[in-house]
C-alpha cells in the first residue's frame, strides 16, 4: 500500500482513506455531484469569493433559466405567428434559418441555442459578472414580449385616434 500524498504529516492511522479528499480540489463545472450533490456555495472564509463552481444552484437561479428558455419559446411562437401575419424578422441569422429550414427548425434551433447558453451560465454564475448576465437577459426576453405585445394589440386594435 502507498502513502497517501494529501494525507496531513501528523495524520492518525484511522485517519486514512482509500480516496482521495475531494474537498482538497476545486469543484470541477462538471462531474457526478453536479446534480446530486449537496454545495451550494463557499463552506470555508478562506475560499475564492468569485469564479467556483457549486453541485447545486439556487432555486431563483434555476427559475430564472427555466423562465429564459420559455420566454424565447414564446417569442419564437409570437415571431412567427408576426412573420406569417406579414411581418419581418429583424435578426438575419434567424431569418436566413427561416428562410432555408422553415419554422419548426427555427424554433428547435432557437431553444436550442437558448437552453445551451442558459445551462453554460448557469454554471458558470459564481463567475464575475455572469448573475449580472442573467439578470440581463431575463429583463430582454420580458422586453421583447412586451413588444410583441405592442404589435400584436396595435395588428387588432389598429390605430388610436
Amino acid at each position: 500500500m502507498t502513502a497517501n500524498p494529501q494525507r496531513k504529516p501528523d495524520a492518525q492511522p484511522d485517519d486514512l482513506r482509500a480516496q482521495d479528499d475531494r474537498r482538497l480540489r476545486p469543484t470541477p463545472m462538471l462531474s457526478r455531484y453536479t446534480f446530486f450533490g449537496r454545495r451550494q456555495g463557499n463552506r470555508r472564509t478562506d475560499d475564492p469569493t468569485i469564479s467556483y463552481y457549486v453541485d447545486r444552484f439556487e432555486n431563483r437561479t434555476v427559475l430564472a433559466m427555466m423562465l429564459v428558455i420559455a420566454l424565447s419559446g414564446l417569442d419564437g411562437v409570437l415571431t412567427l405567428w408576426h412573420l406569417h401575419a406579414g411581418g419581418e424578422e429583424l435578426n438575419p441569422v434567424m431569418k436566413l434559418v427561416i428562410e432555408i429550414l422553415g419554422g419548426t427548425y427555427f424554433l428547435a434551433i432557437k431553444y436550442t441555442i437558448t437552453a445551451l447558453g442558459m445551462l453554460f451560465l448557469v454554471l458558470h454564475k459564481n463567475f464575475r459578472g455572469v448573475r449580472f448576465l442573467i439578470r440581463a437577459i431575463v429583463v430582454v426576453y420580458t422586453l421583447l414580449i412586451a413588444y410583441h405585445a405592442v404589435v400584436i394589440l396595435m395588428r387588432y386594435l389598429g390605430p388610436t385616434g
